[in-house]
C-alpha cells in the first residue's frame, strides 16, 4: 500500500473499473509508475535491460528488503528462477554489471566446475555481489542463458554495448581468480585468445613432427575457436578454419608421398580441384599471421604448404610448356578462345545468358566466391553429358589484351574495346542463338577508342546503368555480356588486404545477379586469366614484355620456362619466357600480377547457374570440395565433441584444458514435435505454400544442429540425407519458414549452418 502511494501520479489514479482494488491492479501500478516496467509480466532478458537502465533498476537500491522480495515473488513466474538473484544484485548497487554477472555465470556453471575447485569456490565468492546469497546451479544457469541471449542479441545489432558488458565480466572473473577459465564462454573476447592460444600450441607440436598428423585434439581446439561468437567478426576470413584445412592438405599429401602429374592435363585438373582451395586457405592463414600466439606455428605450415606447392607449379610449368606446342583441336581441354563455341552459344539455344567475365579472377577467388553465390541461392550446373568444362586455359602471356580479347571474338586475337565488342557481336554462334535484330551485346568498363563505352552503374549511385538493366530485362536479348574490373582493378593497387571475394564485395555482381535472377538468365560466370598474389616476390627489371612475361633471349631461369607454340602472341615472336614460380616479377610492386605460367595465372575457372529453370542438358552440380576441406571423411554417426587433453604443464599454468566435456545428453526431440504443432509454425508453412520444407527436411536438419547449433555444410549434408546439390534449394526452404519476420533463426556464415536455438524457441514460444 506504501508503494502504491509513495508512485502515485500527481493527477491520482484512474478509477478502477470494478470498484474493487484487487492485487493484480496494484501491481500494474507498482510496476509500471514506481519502478518504470514496460511490461508487467517481463521475462528474464527483460528484468537485465530494466536492471541496466539507471532510471528504472536504479531506483531499487535503499528499497526495504521486503519490498524487493515480494517484487521477486510477483516477477518469477514471468522471469524465471534468477528472478530474486538479478533483482538483489540490482537493490545492492550492482544493476549495471547484472548483464556481465551473467555471462561470469556461464564460465562458473560449465560442467568442467564438477572437478574444477576454483569454479565452484568462486561461486561462493559471488555472495559480495547478491547481498550475501550463493545462488543455485540452476538460478546461475537460467542468469547466464539470458545474460548471453541479450549480448549475442547486441552483437547482432553491431552495438557497442555488447563490448562493454564483455569488459566487465572479464574483470570479473579476474575479481574472482577464475580469469584463466574465459575459455568456458563463447563470447569473452579473453576466451576467444585463450582458445587460439592453445590451438597455436597444438598445431605446433604436430608441426615439429617428421610428418604431420591431425588428430582429433587438434581437430577440436580449431573447432573450439570457430564457435566462438566473435571468431566470424574477428577471423578475418577464417584463419583458424583455413589453417586446420592445409593442416589435414599438409597430412594426406605427405602420405601420399611425391606423386608429380603425368600430362599438362593431368596437372590442370588437379589444380582445379584441389589447388584454387589450397591457394584459398593460404591466403586465409597468412590473413592471421599477424597473431602473437599463431605467428610460429603459421609460418612453418606454410614453409611446408609451399614447399609441396612449388614442386607442383614447377612441374605444371614444364608440362605446359610441351603442351602448348600442340594445336589447340589436340590439346583435350577447353582453351579460352572456345569458350563461347563450346559453353555459352549452346546454352544461349535454350535460354537467356549473361556471360559475367571477372577479369583477373583466379581459382581461389572463385572458390569463395563459389560459396557466397550458394548462400544466394544460386544453383550450379553441370552438363549432363560429359562436356568441356573448366578448367579452361587462357591465352598467352596471360593477359587482358591477349586472353580476353580471344575470348569475346571466340579466335586468337589481341586487343580491348571495340575489337572484343565487335567480335562478340559478330560472333557466329552467338548470332546464330539470338533474336533477329538483337545481336549479343558487350558491356565493357572504360572501354578505349572505337568501342562504345557504356557503364554497368548509374553515376548516380543507383545501381546498374539504364543501358546495362534494359539490356539483361529485355526478353528478346539472348545474350548479354560484360566485364566486372574489381577483383584486376584491386590487384594494380599496393596495399595487401585483398577484400572478401563475395557476392556483396565484388561490385556490381549483386545487381547484376538481381537483375539476371528477375529476368531468367542464367549466369556464366568466367574469367580471362588468373592472378597471383605478392607475397614476397623478387623483382627483376626487364623491359620487353609486361609483369610476369618477357621475351624470349634464350636465357630462361630456373624458375622460368619458354613456352611457344600456335596460342602465343604473335606480338611476341610465338615464343615468350614466363615465370612458373610466385617468386618473380618483372614490374614495380603491386598487390598482384598475372602474365606468367603458373596455374594460378593460367587456368580460369567456369561455373554455370540458374536460379530456377535447369536448361535442356544441363543437371545441378554435385558437390566437389576435397575431402580434407570439408574433413568430413570419417564422420562419426552423431556429432561428438572432442576433449581437449591436457599436459601437467598445461594444468599448472592454464587449467582449462581439462576434459571438460559434458556428458553426452540424452535425445530430447520433444521441442521438434512443439514446433510442428505450434501455431507459428503452421502459419509460416502456410504462408510458404509450395516453397514450405518437407517435414523429414526440417526434422532432419534441427535434429543434425541441436547439439552443437553449429555445423559445416558438408558435416550437415553427411548427416541430413540431402544431395549436395540441394543443399541450397532446401536450406533457403527452412529459412523461408523458420526465420519468422527476418530473426536469423537460421542462417549461413561462411561455410557454416548455424541454428540459434533460444531464438527458435523463443519466436515460435516453445520456452
Amino acid at each position: 500500500a506504501e508503494a502504491l502511494i509513495e508512485a502515485a501520479p500527481d493527477a491520482g489514479y484512474p478509477p478502477v473499473p470494478t470498484g474493487v482494488l484487487d492485487a493484480d491492479t496494484v501491481w500494474r501500478h507498482v510496476l509500471t509508475s514506481r519502478f518504470r516496467f514496460t511490461e508487467v509480466a517481463p521475462g528474464l532478458s527483460a528484468l537485465l535491460v530494466w536492471a541496466q537502465d539507471p532510471t528504472r533498476g536504479g531506483r531499487l537500491p535503499g528499497e526495504p528488503p521486503e519490498v524487493v522480495q515480494a517484487l521477486a515473488n510477483r516477477l518469477e513466474p514471468s522471469a524465471g528462477l534468477a528472478t530474486s538473484l538479478i533483482l538483489a544484485a540490482t537493490a545492492a548497487g550492482h544493476g549495471a554489471e547484472t548483464v556481465a554477472l551473467g555471462l561470469v555465470c556461464t564460465v562458473l556453471t560449465h560442467p568442467a566446475r564438477d572437478h574444477e575447485p576454483d569454479l565452484r569456490a568462486a561461486m561462493v565468492r559471488l555472495e559480495p555481489k547478491l547481498v550475501g546469497r550463493t545462488p543455485s546451479l540452476e538460478e546461475a544457469r537460467a542468469w547466464a542463458q539470458a545474460a548471453e541471449a541479450l549480448a549475442r542479441h547486441e552483437l547482432r545489432r553491431g552495438s557497442t554495448l555488447g563490448r562493454a558488458w564483455f569488459n566487465q565480466a572479464e574483470a570479473l572473473l579476474g575479481e574472482l581468480r577464475v580469469e584463466a577459465f574465459a575459455h568456458l564462454s563463447d563470447l569473452l573476447p579473453a576466451g576467444r585468445a585463450q582458445r587460439i592460444a592453445h590451438w597455436g600450441r597444438l598445431l605446433d607440436d604436430a608441426l615439429g613432427k617428421k610428418l604431420m598428423r591431425v588428430g582429433p585434439e587438434l581437430e577440436a581446439a580449431a573447432l573450439a575457436v570457430g564457435d566462438h561468437a566473435l571468431s566470424p567478426e574477428e577471423d578475418g576470413r577464417g584463419g583458424v578454419l583455413m589453417a586446420l584445412r592445409l593442416a589435414r592438405w599438409l597430412e594426406a599429401r605427405e602420405k601420399e608421398g611425391d606423386t608429380p602429374a603425368a600430362d599438362f592435363q593431368q596437372a590442370a585438373r588437379a589444380y582445379a580441384q584441389e589447388g584454387g582451395f589450397v591457394d584459398r586457405a593460404r591466403a586465409g592463414v597468412r590473413d592471421q599471421g599477424h597473431v602473437d600466439a599463431l605467428r610460429r606455428p603459421y609460418t612453418t605450415l606454410l614453409e611446408r604448404v609451399e614447399t609441396l606447392r612449388t614442386a607442383e607449379s614447377r612441374r605444371f610449368g614444364e608440362l605446359l610448356a610441351s603442351w602448348a606446342e600442340v594445336p589447340p583441336n589436340q590439346a583435350g581441354l577447353l582453351v579460352v578462345e572456345r569458350l563461347l563455341d563450346a559453353v555459352v552459344a549452346p546454352l544461349a539455344k535454350d535460354a537467356r545468358v549473361l556471360l559475367a567475365v571477372l577479369d583477373g579472377m583466379s581459382y581461389a577467388v572463385y572458390r569463395e566466391l563459389q560459396e557466397s553465390l550458394a548462400r544466394h541461392h544460386w544453383i550450379e550446373l553441370e552438363p549432363e553429358e560429359r562436356a568441356p568444362r573448366g578448367p579452361v586455359i587462357a591465352a598467352f602471356p596471360t593477359i587482358t589484351t591477349i586472353s580476353r580479347s580471344s575470348l569475346f571474338c571466340g579466335k586468337l586475337a589481341k586487343g580491348t574495346g571495340g575489337v572484343e565488342q565487335k567480335g562478340f557481336a559478330q560472333h557466329t554462334g552467338l548470332v546464330a542463338a539470338s533474336k533477329a535484330k538483337k545481336p549479343p551485346v558487350l558491356f565493357l568498363k572504360g572501354a578505349k577508342k572505337g568501342s562504345k563505352d557504356v557503364p554497368l552503374v548509374d553515376p548516380r549511385g543507383l545501381g546498374l546503368s539504364k543501358q546495362v538493366s534494359d539490356a539483361l530485362h529485355d526478353p528478346q536479348q539472348q545474350v548479354v555480356g560484360l566485364v566486372v574490373n574489381a577483383v584486376d582493378d584491386h590487384l594494380s593497387k599496393g596495399d595487401q588486404a585483398f577484400p572478401p571475394s563475395t557476392v556483396e564485395t565484388i561490385k556490381p555482381l549483386e545487381d547484376l545477379l538481381q537483375a539476371a535472377r528477375a529476368s531468367g538468365r542464367v549466369v556464366i560466370l568466367t574469367s580471362d586469366h588468373g592472378h597471383i598474389l605478392d607475397w614476397g616476390m623478387e623483382y627483376q627489371r626487364d623491359a620487353t614484355g609486361g609483369e610476369r612475361f618477357r621475351a624470349n633471349d634464350g636465357n630462361p631461369a630456373d624458375d622460368e620456362v619458354v613456352v611457344r607454340g600456335p596460342r602465343v602472341a604473335e606480338s611476341m615472336g610465338g615464343e615468350v619466357i614466363l615465370p612458373w614460380s610466385e617468386g618473380r616479377r618483372y614490374a614495380k610492386k603491386h598487390h598482384g600480377y598475372h602474365g606468367g605460367a603458373s596455374p594460378q595465372e593460367v587456368l580460369i575457372p567456369l561455373g554455370v547457374y540458374t536460379a530456377d529453370q535447369v536448361p535442356e542438358g544441363w543437371t545441378e552440380a554435385a558437390g566437389g570440395r576435397p575431402a580434407w576441406w570439408t574433413g568430413v571423411t570419417e564422420l562419426p554417426p552423431a556429432p561428438v565433441r572432442v576433449p581437449m587433453p591436457v599436459t601437467p604443464k598445461e594444468k599448472a599454468d592454464f587449467p582449462l584444458f581439462q576434459d571438460t566435456t559434458p556428458p553426452p545428453a540424452e535425445e530430447d526431440s520433444t521441442w521438434i514435435d512443439r514446433l510442428f504443432a505450434s501455431p507459428a509454425y503452421k502459419e509460416q508453412a502456410e504462408r510458404a505454400g509450395r516453397g514450405a520444407p518437407r517435414e523429414q527436411h526440417v526434422r532432419a536438419f534441427l535434429a543434425a544442429l541441436a547439439d552443437r547449433e553449429k555445423l559445416t555444410r558438408d558435416a550437415l549434408l553427411a548427416r541430413v540425407g540431402v544431395p549436395g546439390h540441394r543443399f541450397g534449394p532446401v536450406l533457403a526452404s527452412l529459412r523461408r519458414v523458420l526465420n519468422i519476420d527476418g530473426y536469423p533463426v537460421l542462417s549461413l556464415e561462411e561455410d557454416t549452418v548455424v541454428l540459434d536455438l533460444p531464438l527458435l524457441l523463443t519466436q515460435f514460444e516453445l520456452e
